[in-house]
């Protein structure tokens, strides 16, 4: 326990440096964005085509893990949506933005680097079959829900307006909706992963190591310098974040969706990888880990997109960003030192 208090503590000076330095404007915001841009095309898509590409196979089944994260991510999806349904929105309005809010996490800024940090080169098959399944597939779902919502919506009025539609030509149209709402969805998030340079970097990584051709010393020294700049630029445009970061919106629904993502969502998953799919201690630890991530600031942007519940899901992103140093932390000293 004392090892893994010791590792987290540097991590924590630099989040308070950041803060620190936006608070008091030694650095400003447009220094965060050149930050978080450097980490995102540069930085983390060397550290996992490095990792991936020299890492040892891993030894648990690609299928088990997508289960292990994607199943208590579902559960949360569910229960925030009836959450919102109970508060007294309708599946058309702010539901999906605060299912998505509560589902989805900062994997990618945050979870590889961290995941990386402690676990080292054993992390690297779980953090990549997870980061392949985790946006895409929240996403999907996501923009899926919206668009049935909206589309249901519509219908009910239309039903509404023609109460001598048979009920045949209702099922009709409403199974229409479905697939054109798939269809959409599935476009959109195809388009946006050909560009992700996370993706692709995983991607060839997974391809250099199955592949056997591997990386040559001057190129692996390159990703190398590039990727141990990765989480403390990370962690200060985390503190940098933070300091700009208000938390607007109910409270209260600010509240479950941090609860939900830091607390509910990692508890499935360790029960899940833990007492129902008996995974290895590592992979227990490592997909906890990831489950515990805040609230990623790609759930903001899909709120916006829609025009849903945006200050609501920008105060979670902010409060349960806050609140992670300590929930993290906390799963580190419980689940993580089981794997030493």
């Amino acid at each position: 326990m004392a090892t893994i208090l010791h590792s987290i503590a540097p991590l924590v000076l630099i989040i308070v440096a950041g803060f620190a330095a936006g608070v008091t404007g030694l650095l400003s915001s447009t220094f965060r964005k050149a930050l978080s841009d450097f980490c995102y095309y540069f930085g983390m898509p060397a550290l996992l085509v490095r990792t991936i590409a020299t890492a040892p196979p891993g030894s648990t089944a690609a299928h088990l893990i997508w289960i292990s994260y994607l199943l208590p991510a579902a559960s949360i999806w569910i229960a925030a949506t009836l959450f919102a349904r109970d508060e007294g929105s309708s599946p058309s309005s702010e539901a999906p933005s605060i299912a998505m809010a509560s589902a989805y996490g900062n994997v990618i800024m945050l979870g590889i680097p961290l995941a990386f940090a402690q676990f080292g080169q054993v992390a690297a098959t779980t953090v990549a079959f997870i980061v392949l399944v985790h946006s895409p597939v929240l996403f999907l779902l996501a923009e899926l829900h919206s668009e049935l919502a909206d589309g249901f919506r519509a219908s009910r009025l239309r039903e509404a307006a023609a109460l001598s539609m048979p009920m045949g030509g209702v099922a009709l149209h409403r199974g229409r909706a479905v697939r054109k709402s798939l269809f959409r969805a599935t476009r959109d998030v195809s388009i946006e992963l050909t560009t992700n340079p996370i993706i692709i970097a995983i991607l060839i990584g997974l391809l250099l190591r199955i592949s056997g051709v591997g990386l040559d010393p001057i190129s692996s020294a390159a990703l190398s310098l590039l990727g141990q700049a990765t989480l403390p630029c990370v962690l200060l445009a985390m503190g940098l974040s933070l300091s700009t970061f208000e938390l607007t919106g109910e409270i209260g629904m600010i509240g479950v969706i941090s609860f939900l993502k830091l607390v509910a969502m990692p508890a499935i998953a360790w029960l899940v990888t833990a007492h129902l799919l008996r995974l290895p201690p590592n992979d227990v630890a490592i997909i906890t880990l990831l489950s515990a991530m805040p609230t990623g600031a790609n759930a903001y942007v899909f709120a916006s997109r829609w025009g849903k519940a945006e200050a609501s899901v920008s105060g979670a992103v902010a409060l349960s960003t806050m609140l992670s140093i300590v929930t993290i932390t906390t799963v580190l000293t419980t689940v993580g030192m089981r794997t030493e």
